[in-house]
This record gives C-alpha cells, structure tokens and sequence, in this order.
C-alpha cells in the first residue's frame, strides 16, 4: 500500500489531502525511481527454497494532486529449490486513482515470463488487478485496509523449447491491514514503524496452495504522497499458511 500512511501534521496534512496551505506554492513532483532487495528464506514438504528479488519501479506523481499516479515496476526474481534454479521476470503497470479524501482505487496490468530449465517448466502470465485502499487515520497512527482482486492466467507460446500453454486460471483475492505509527524516539524524528496482516486466497484452476497468509513489520522515513524527497523501508515478513513456513527479509529505497 504505498503512501497509505502520512504521518504528519498541520499544513502539510492538507497538502496531503490534495489541496494547498495558504500562500504556499506548488512545485514540480519528482518521479520516484525504486531500487530494493528482498531475500526468502521457505521450507515446505521438506523441501528448503532461497529467493532474491530486486524490484525495480518508477512512480510518476500528478502535480495538481500528488495522490494520481501512474507506476511502472520490474521485479526480476531468481529462487533455488531443493537445486533446482528458476528465474522470473515481470512487467506491471498501475493506475492510481483517488475517490475521496482517504480512498483510492489502483488498476494494474503485468506480463511475466518464469523459467526452471533444471525442471524442465516454463512459464508466461498475465494478469489484470483491482485495489481498493481506504486509510482510517486517528491521534496515534493510521489504520489502511487494502482489498484486492486479480485474475492471472497462463498464456500459450513457448519459452525455452517448453510449451508454456497449461491452462491455468485463478482469481486471487489478497486483504489485509497495514497500521502505521511514529517511530519511537530512538529510533529518530521523521522515522515510521508499519505493521501489517494480509491474506491471500485463489480460486480457479486447483492449485497447490489456495491460501496463505503473511505478517510483517517495517521501518522507514515518512513516505507521503506529496513529499519532494524519497523515502526508505526495510523489514521482515512471516508467511504461514497449511504447508509452507517461511521468513522474508527486505530493504528499499524510493528516490
């Protein structure tokens, strides 16, 4: 849920919501470049999996109101399986459309490419989403409640010599809460602590895994919508769900 939380005060709270103090001016929002690192470490059936994931995006912000965005992300993912490699690629692009002071609706569209030669898979899908995020904002910190709904689909073709036309469909379901409050002061002046639960189930094509679920807890700089500096984040992600454990950790930076 980027930028859902906005821990601030005062004038720039108003900013925030769209609109401008008194006698302050507007200028030009710089676009956001994305560069961070995610490490998984996951064990399921006995079978142990290491993954590296570098998201790579880029967010343009609307000058008028710094809530409109369009996004453009590139995660690039290599895993290991039991020794077995298997890299994936991905191209979304979102739109991030605000309805009311604190709600605001993202449409999204990807293109990935997955490929396991020491398994002999391959892969292409496309995907389209729908977000809803609405943010509950009290004296303390922010409540965000995030819905989604995405479908996903396994597109014909082949990559690698594998014919990469299964025939998988699913609907994916994903909801949860990100609460989002100042940082202790040791931890410095400016600084957010986040923490979240978000569950994910899929319907369709009978999968594996239908549903899973994942806690987190992250640290970093205030990330508003309207700030014209960029922001870091770093933490780390429990996944749990009937046959799988693991633990994710991650850093980024938004500049």
């Amino acid at each position: 849920l980027p930028f859902a939380t906005n821990l601030t005060d005062g004038p720039v709270q108003v900013a925030q919501l769209g609109g401008l103090p008194a006698g302050a001016v507007r200028g030009t929002l710089p676009t956001l470049p994305g560069l961070g690192a995610q490490v998984g470490l996951l064990r399921d059936a006995g079978l142990s999996e290491r993954s590296l994931t570098v998201p790579l995006s880029l967010t343009l912000r609307s000058d008028l109101d710094p809530r409109r965005q369009v996004a453009f992300s590139l995660p690039l993912t290599v895993s290991d399986v039991g020794g077995a490699r298997a890299v994936q690629g991905a191209l979304a692009a979102s739109l991030r459309l605000p309805l009311a002071k604190d709600w605001s609706l993202s449409g999204s569209a990807s293109y990935a490419m997955v490929s396991a030669k020491d398994l002999g898979s391959a892969g292409k899908i496309g995907s389209l989403s729908l977000t809803s995020s609405y943010v509950l904002r009290g004296n303390s910190g922010d409540l965000a409640i995030g819905n989604m709904i995405g479908h996903y689909r396994t597109l014909g073709g082949r990559l690698n010599g594998v014919d990469t036309g299964s025939g998988i469909a699913n609907t994916v379901l994903r909801n949860g809460l990100l609460w989002s409050m100042p940082a202790p002061a040791w931890l410095g002046f400016g600084r957010s602590v986040e923490a979240r639960f978000v569950n994910t189930h899929c319907t369709g094509t009978a999968l594996y895994l239908r549903n899973y679920s994942e806690v987190g807890l992250d640290v970093g700089t205030n990330k508003r919508a309207d700030s014209t500096r960029g922001y870091m984040q770093g933490g780390l992600s429990l996944i749990v769900s009937s046959k799988t454990r693991g633990v994710m950790a991650h850093v980024g930076s938004w500049f």
